[in-house]
């Protein structure tokens, strides 16, 4: 007579982990992509909003320093826990903050331009450098943080 639940006549000694199957393996993958990109991108352009007077240097500090430490934080344990789909979704967000602090930034020199605000204390070339060097350090991070199991350009001869 079968045993019901595995209809089969085996007995099986102790309790075996249950496999994830793909479908499972790829919505986790899905969920955290976004889940970080959501999150990475909303903590890095919240301060932009709260913060009026980016034009100074000083507030420029503050609303970066506000952006990117929890933003990286949080882009860090996603990768850690997550993996490459994490570390993706990360450094997707941050690619999207990245544009939106570009056209920000750009904004302040445009209406500097038509005499509407302040002329910005930094060099208008902080405009590409910021977002990109931004961007860099979000892969750089994802880099150093993705778990061993996942390393993608690990030596294929071992």
């Amino acid at each position: 007579m079968a045993f019901e639940p595995l209809e089969t006549d085996e007995k099986l000694e102790g309790h075996y982990p249950r496999e994830r199957d793909m479908d499972t393996h790829m919505l986790f993958g899905c969920g955290a992509f976004v889940t970080a990109s959501l999150i990475c991108y909303a903590l890095l352009v919240w301060p932009f909003f709260a913060i009026r007077d980016v034009y100074l240097w000083k507030n420029l500090y503050i609303a970066g320093g506000l952006a990117v430490i929890p933003s990286g934080i949080i882009a860090m344990v996603v990768t850690r826990r997550s993996g490459i789909a994490g570390a993706c979704g990360a450094v997707g967000g941050c690619i999207c903050g990245g544009v939106f602090l570009y056209i920000r930034m750009s904004q302040l020199f445009l209406s500097a331009r038509l005499q509407q605000s302040p002329t910005p204390e930094f060099p208008e070339v902080l405009c590409f450098v910021v977002p990109l060097g931004l961007i860099v350090l979000f892969l750089i991070g994802a880099v150093l943080f993705l778990p061993k199991s996942e390393h993608v350009f690990d030596d294929a001869s071992s």
